[in-house]
């Protein structure tokens, strides 16, 4: 016989449904003025962990051209291996890419999507998360700020916001 007490997932009100917890995805957070860091969440990412140049190399470029959205394949292999043959460079740009996945995702598995490293036909680009934090859009943002406002003193506050975020030069290593 049937528990009367015993009730299946479907029987649940919506709103018990919808309070599964989800898996979160830590966000970046990156500083491109002086040292180079990034983080996952509040956890950095530290320099052992980079363990190939050239994905590190692939993450700072994308990461900076994000705004222009998809990058290629061929651009990226020309930056890091110019003048190369294509076959060796497609395959080291694989190996590339798989490490730069596994440094920002040490859990994750062959054949499962990133959550940071998106993909369109063989193009590529980089997404910090909803509150992602990059120290360079940051400041650009609060120069464009100082500009436009009219007003002295809020003008000076972006100028020295600015100013804060500029902890060194653009990538010093």
């Amino acid at each position: 016989l049937p528990n009367p007490n015993h009730h299946k997932v479907n029987d649940a009100p919506v709103d018990d449904q919808n309070e599964i917890p989800k898996l979160q995805t830590p966000f970046l957070k990156v500083y491109l003025f002086g040292k180079f860091r990034v983080f996952l969440g509040d956890r950095e990412i530290y320099d052992n962990r980079w363990k190939s140049k050239k994905a590190q190399m692939i993450f700072k470029y994308l990461l900076y051209h994000r705004s222009k959205g998809y990058l290629k394949k061929d651009v990226l292999m020309e930056l890091l291996w110019p003048e190369d043959d294509p076959v060796k460079t497609a395959k080291r740009f694989h190996v590339a890419l798989a490490s730069l996945r596994k440094t920002l995702e040490p859990e994750i598995t062959r054949g499962t999507p990133s959550s940071y490293i998106s993909r369109s036909g063989d193009a590529y680009c980089i997404d910090t998360g909803d509150e992602g934090y990059v120290d360079i859009d940051n400041f650009k943002e609060e120069l464009k700020l100082f500009q436009i406002t009219k007003n002295t003193k809020e003008s000076i506050g972006h100028l020295l916001k600015a100013e804060a975020i500029y902890v060194g030069d653009f990538l010093e290593e």
